[in-house]
């Protein structure tokens, strides 16, 4: 399989602060205990995060479990922060295009970035389309909606004038979606039900209003597999031969073509009835890294699906514009990288013997069936055991060889220096790069 190149990934700064002077929506980043920290808006919690967030090696190491060779860095969404007063959301703007230059700066032939503007004062907007053109960007990342604003509002063309002329994408995503009061006490459902919907509603905005058709070089990204934009072409097509055309010149799903889309579907029935219903020339590689809600290994679920490398790289390149030199990753390096791999069912323990005097002991899973690799010789196991973000005690265990096709019970004990009140004030342990499903216990 050739490189991937990863288009859909989100980054948040590890420092974005508090700050009273700006408008109360101004969003924040709280550090707590480790790699973890908060995104707070309005002095509530928005999302935990942790530091795969902005934190480079992290990515890296989960890029190469993934199969993926290039990230694509935008913004997450909600910092788009479209509801912001101009001041705030350009000063906001600058600072997340600046946090990720610094990213790509740390490994160039593995990142790109595409960044954000202050979409909602358009003439600014259309000045930062500089900054972010001399940053070496791709293109900007937008919601479907402009708070309010839909997508195919005359008052956005200066700005989509001024990105075609820059050669530069709109890379389009799901924010605030209209409907969430039709599906009641449910917000869970916002990511997984209406997102899909709120990008139609972008999509048939866009389409309704000719943008492709009077912009023909702007290159749009929808996300999601362009939602249920695929599903509803047949409908609009039918309503278009009765005259519903808006400003539609031609069928919407011959215009639907000329977006691009990704390929966060998570079901290989669900891309190839995108790829039928548009191509697979506009289709490129996506993940929503590094949310939960993330396709995993998303190269070899596209290929799978498409039975077409074009997607894995190519079509990402026509997308940024220009072709990147991308550097491979190491995936044999893979399993030396992580001497958690296929250890299941962690327990860890610390108990007390005497004064000062303790003991720490792991029980564990080796899953052969798992990893076919089974063996801590290149690195050994390291746990960190902290109070807050500081670490009191470390241990590191060498485990024996598990064969493949084997199921072995591990365990191992070993003393550890430890004060009594670091001992009372213990809080967690920490398993770096942990890859299986940990179950941690202090004693």
């Amino acid at each position: 399989m050739g490189a991937v190149i990863d288009i859909h990934t989100h980054i948040v700064p590890a420092r974005l602060a508090a700050d009273p002077k700006r408008d109360r929506r101004w969003p924040s980043v709280a550090l707590s205990a480790g790699d973890q920290a908060a995104v707070m808006i309005g002095g509530k919690v928005f999302r935990k995060i942790d530091a795969r967030s902005w934190d480079i090696d992290r990515r890296l190491s989960d890029m190469v479990d993934d199969g993926t060779d290039m990230q694509v860095l935008s913004p997450m969404p909600e910092l788009l922060s479209h509801w912001l007063p101009p001041d705030d959301a350009e000063f906001l703007a600058d600072v997340m295009n600046e946090q990720i230059a610094a990213m790509i700066e740390q490994a160039p032939c593995n990142f790109a970035g595409i960044g954000m503007i202050c979409a909602q004062d358009v003439p600014r907007a259309v000045r930062q389309l500089q900054k972010v053109k001399a940053l070496g960007f791709a293109g900007i990342e937008i919601g479907t909606h402009i708070n309010g604003v839909a997508l195919g509002s005359e008052t956005l063309f200066p700005l989509y004038e001024a990105a075609e002329a820059l050669d530069l994408g709109i890379f389009v995503h799901p924010l605030h979606p209209a409907g969430m009061e039709r599906i009641g006490a449910s917000p869970e459902f916002a990511a997984t039900a209406v997102f899909p919907l709120e990008t139609a509603l972008a999509s048939v905005a866009l389409l309704a209003a000719g943008i492709t058709e009077r912009f023909p070089r702007l290159r749009i990204l929808l996300s999601h597999g362009g939602g249920a934009l695929s599903w509803i072409l047949p409908r609009m097509d039918f309503g278009w031969s009765l005259g519903l055309k808006g400003q539609m010149t031609q069928p919407p799903s011959k215009i639907a073509r000329q977006f691009w889309y990704d390929t966060i579907l998570y079901d290989p029935v669900s891309l190839s009835f995108l790829a039928d219903a548009v191509g697979t020339d506009h289709i490129v590689v996506g993940s929503d890294y590094p949310f939960a809600i993330r396709q995993k290994q998303p190269g070899a679920f596209a290929t799978r699906a498409l039975g077409n490398e074009a997607v894995l790289a190519d079509n990402a390149f026509a997308f940024l514009g220009r072709m990147h030199d991308v550097k491979k990753l190491d995936r044999a390096a893979a399993p030396n990288s992580d001497p958690t791999f296929g250890l299941l069912d962690i327990e860890i323990a610390i108990q007390r013997r005497g004064p000062r005097a303790f003991q720490f002991e792991i029980y564990c899973i080796g899953d052969g069936y798992q990893s076919g690799r089974g063996s801590s010789e290149p690195q050994p196991l390291a746990i960190e055991f902290r109070v807050g973000a500081r670490t009191v005690a470390k241990a590191e265990w060498r485990y024996p060889t598990v064969l493949n096709g084997h199921m072995d019970a591990l365990t191992f004990s070993m003393p550890i220096e430890l004060s009594d009140r670091d001992f009372a004030e213990l809080d967690s342990a920490v398993l770096p790069s942990v890859r299986a499903e940990a179950t941690i216990c202090l004693e």
